[in-house]
């Protein structure tokens, strides 16, 4: 009888252990991720490219890529690119192909790189697509934050508005809805500024490249926990993402 009850506490624990309240990534450095409907996918980079949010969406990366200290300082966990049109390359499967709503949030930390726009994540933004990125030239206190929607010469970006200092880690989150065609961008888990633009996203069908655009507009600096969603997310979740460690 003793041997079964300790079979049945066993069993019982294993059970437990492989249960989760979640259906994000999971466990994610030792924090359970923000459980926020619509995740895309999911790059913690954590000394791979892989894509934590279980949808495959995995990434492959080039020679000039390398990781580096987090925003908490945990070494190898988040991914650096030098400007040499280096990246993080996601096949492009129409998961990225938004015609709704969307967005796309991270860290970054930027170095002073030597182009006017230094794209950060860019799915194709002078194909009527979507990008984010900094001014990469401007100067050492203020990197202006770009959020580019529809075509480069009709889209909503946001630059001086919202700056960010070289060598310091902020926190971005840029959201795009096609039905009201109101954009909003947050900085350190609050509201920074919002515009409304009559444009739509036109889907390029090119490749997710995180460092650099398909256009040369390389960005110089750190990259750590890109998130991407399928839906508009509310200040609420974008202070969660924020407050995640």
């Amino acid at each position: 009888m003793g041997k079964l009850i300790a079979a049945a506490i066993i069993a019982l624990v294993f059970v437990v252990a492989g249960c989760s309240d979640s259906s994000g990534p999971g466990d994610v450095d030792g924090a359970e991720y923000p459980d926020i409907p619509g995740l895309v996918a999911f790059y913690q980079f954590d000394g791979n490219l892989d894509d934590s949010s279980e949808n495959g969406h995995d990434g492959t990366g080039t020679a000039g890529i390398f990781y580096v200290s987090d925003h908490n300082g945990a070494a190898s966990s988040a991914v650096y690119v030098d400007g040499s049109n280096n990246r993080v390359s996601i096949a492009n499967r129409g998961a990225f192909d938004f015609v709704g709503a969307f967005t796309v949030a991270g860290w970054i930390m930027p170095g002073l790189g030597d182009y006017t726009y230094a794209c950060v994540i860019d799915k194709g933004y002078a194909d009527g697509d979507w990008s984010v990125g900094t001014n990469g030239a401007d100067s050492l206190a203020v990197h202006p934050l770009y959020f580019y929607v529809g075509t480069h010469s009709h889209s909503f970006s946001v630059n001086d508005a919202v700056p960010v200092g070289q060598d310091v880690w902020t926190h971005f989150a840029c959201s795009f809805n096609d039905t009201t065609n109101v954009a909003m961008l947050y900085v350190n888990g609050a509201f920074a500024v919002s515009d409304t633009y009559g444009i739509a996203i036109t889907p390029s069908g090119r490749d997710l490249w995180i460092g650099t655009s398909h256009w040369g507009d390389s960005y110089t600096g750190a990259i750590d926990q890109v998130a991407i969603f399928g839906r508009v997310l509310s200040g609420a979740e974008v202070s969660e993402l924020y407050d995640f460690d």
